[in-house]
């Protein structure tokens, strides 16, 4: 009688067979624990501390090709998503060093073992029946129509504007980009992941590990960007090897939703609580304005689910907000004086910005001389700020219009603006759809990537979408 790895080719089954030998069993068992968090976190922090970036994505993509090939599902390469973004030490910006780790002869090495990464994955996609060929191809993905409509409204952003031929490549370049980091992610992790055996609270894991990695960062770059001058924090300085604050801080409170889930679900709730109130600190030192706002939102609506799902009485309730006010007020009234020396160039700025309301406005002009399609993703006329100082960076990442309406308005038109808010009627209902835990918090974790995104460019940076990407498979696909 032919069995079911009879009907494999040879390479496959034997893959089949190296796949149950315990070892692999084991390492794969381990890459679904909070023990496996909490190594690659460690190694996330001592490349952004000590510029080890070769030695940590080498790991990385040792682990990913194990999971390509050796593992149950892709699951274990959720957390290596954000962390992989978060890994460059300040030196290691692309957009401000030429000589970084991303370039020369570093470059060509990361390139190349990630071309083999590519390889296997593709290798065991083709050849597993389980997580492969007919049964990646065929899963449900409700929100692929959307995506791949926003994907095309990418493609042709400044079509018969006069600059799509001009600047042809680079623009379908970075619109590619940018579609794919919407989509990679979904796409990849609804086909490819066992859903009915994923550990509940894996993303909230990886949230809870990248929130810590970039706390550590925030108080490591205090020290060796010299922050504080005279007193006060000089916001110009706060920036890594991925970003500036604004990038740090919406990172770091997209983070703290995740920690909430975890306290909703254990009970060493103090513990999750403690945490999620040091991410607030670090978000505040970010001094990023809008990172602050969405943070304080989410922190203030997470604590009343909090209360709401954890019955701790009337005497409970009081005590732990005596508890966490105590912790707030206490260090404001005795240091009051202290605290607005040292944060007295972000309360100088206030929460009105005159440069956005011009970048603004010139966005909106760009569109109205093109209202179909846009002017392309590369600015026409007015030129936005640019943090890059690295020419061949800028050649690929253009300055952009720190408001998502802006940013698609400008560079997509009206026919790009239809797609996103087609998209993103597909990812609310989505959400509301047989509502759950992980999708409340999924939820609010994009929610302040969205907000944040409303006076800044997050969601057109690689990093934070590709998270995006995968939350959205989780919230389509994971259960309570």
């Amino acid at each position: 009688m032919s069995t079911h790895y009879d009907t494999l080719p040879v390479q496959a089954s034997a893959m089949v067979r190296l796949r149950r030998h315990p070892v692999c069993m084991a390492i794969d068992h381990f890459l679904r624990t909070p023990w496996y968090f909490l190594v690659i976190g460690a190694l996330t922090l001592l490349s952004a501390m000590f510029s080890l970036e070769l030695v940590t994505y080498t790991c990385f993509i040792a682990i990913a090709i194990f999971v390509a090939l050796l593992g149950r599902d892709l699951l274990p390469l959720t957390p290596l998503i954000v962390l992989s973004y978060i890994a460059p030490s300040v030196t290691s910006n692309p957009g401000v060093y030429n000589a970084s780790v991303f370039s020369g002869s570093s470059g060509i090495y990361l390139l190349c073992i990630a071309g083999i990464f590519v390889l296997c994955l593709c290798f065991r996609l083709c050849t597993d029946r389980q997580i492969g060929r007919k049964a990646f191809l065929s899963r449900k993905r409700s929100l692929l129509f959307g995506m791949l409509i926003l994907g095309a409204a990418y493609m042709l952003g400044g079509a018969f504007s006069g600059y799509y031929t001009a600047n042809l490549l680079r623009n379908l370049l970075f619109a590619f980009i940018q579609f794919l980091s919407v989509i990679l992610f979904y796409y990849l992790f609804t086909g490819g992941i066992q859903w009915p055996s994923v550990p509940k609270a894996y993303l909230a894991w990886t949230g809870l590990c990248f929130g810590a990695v970039i706390f550590a960062e925030i108080l490591h770059i205090y020290h060796v960007n010299q922050v504080l001058v005279g007193g006060q924090i000089d916001r110009d300085r706060i920036f890594s090897g991925w970003g500036n604050c604004n990038n740090m801080g919406t990172m770091l409170a997209i983070a703290i939703p995740f920690v909430f889930w975890l306290a909703c679900n254990s009970k060493r709730i103090w513990l999750y609580e403690i945490i999620a109130l040091a991410f607030m600190g670090g978000v505040v030192l970010s001094c990023s304005r809008g990172s602050i706002l969405m943070a304080a939102a989410v922190y203030i609506i997470c604590y009343v689910v909090l209360f709401c799902r954890r019955v701790f009485g009337l005497r409970g309730c009081l005590v732990r907000l005596g508890i966490l006010f105590g912790l707030i007020l206490t260090p404001v009234l005795l240091y009051r004086e202290n605290i607005v020396v040292l944060f007295e160039s972000l309360l100088s700025r206030g929460w009105e910005s005159s440069e956005r309301q011009e970048i603004y406005a010139e966005g909106m002009k760009q569109f109205w001389r093109f209202p179909v399609f846009g002017g392309t993703f590369y600015p026409t006329e007015y030129i936005p700020f640019d943090f890059s100082m690295v020419q061949s960076f800028s050649n690929i990442f253009p300055p952009r219009w720190h408001n998502t309406f802006v940013q698609i308005l400008a560079c997509c038109g009206s026919v790009g603006l239809s797609a996103y808010i087609f998209h993103r009627i597909q990812t609310i209902r989505l959400l509301l759809h047989k509502p759950n835990t992980a999708k409340f918090f999924i939820g609010l974790s994009l929610f302040v990537l969205l907000g944040a995104s409303m006076v800044d460019c997050h969601f057109f940076n690689i990093g934070p979408t590709l998270f995006y990407s995968a939350s959205l498979a989780f919230a389509e696909k994971i259960t309570d």
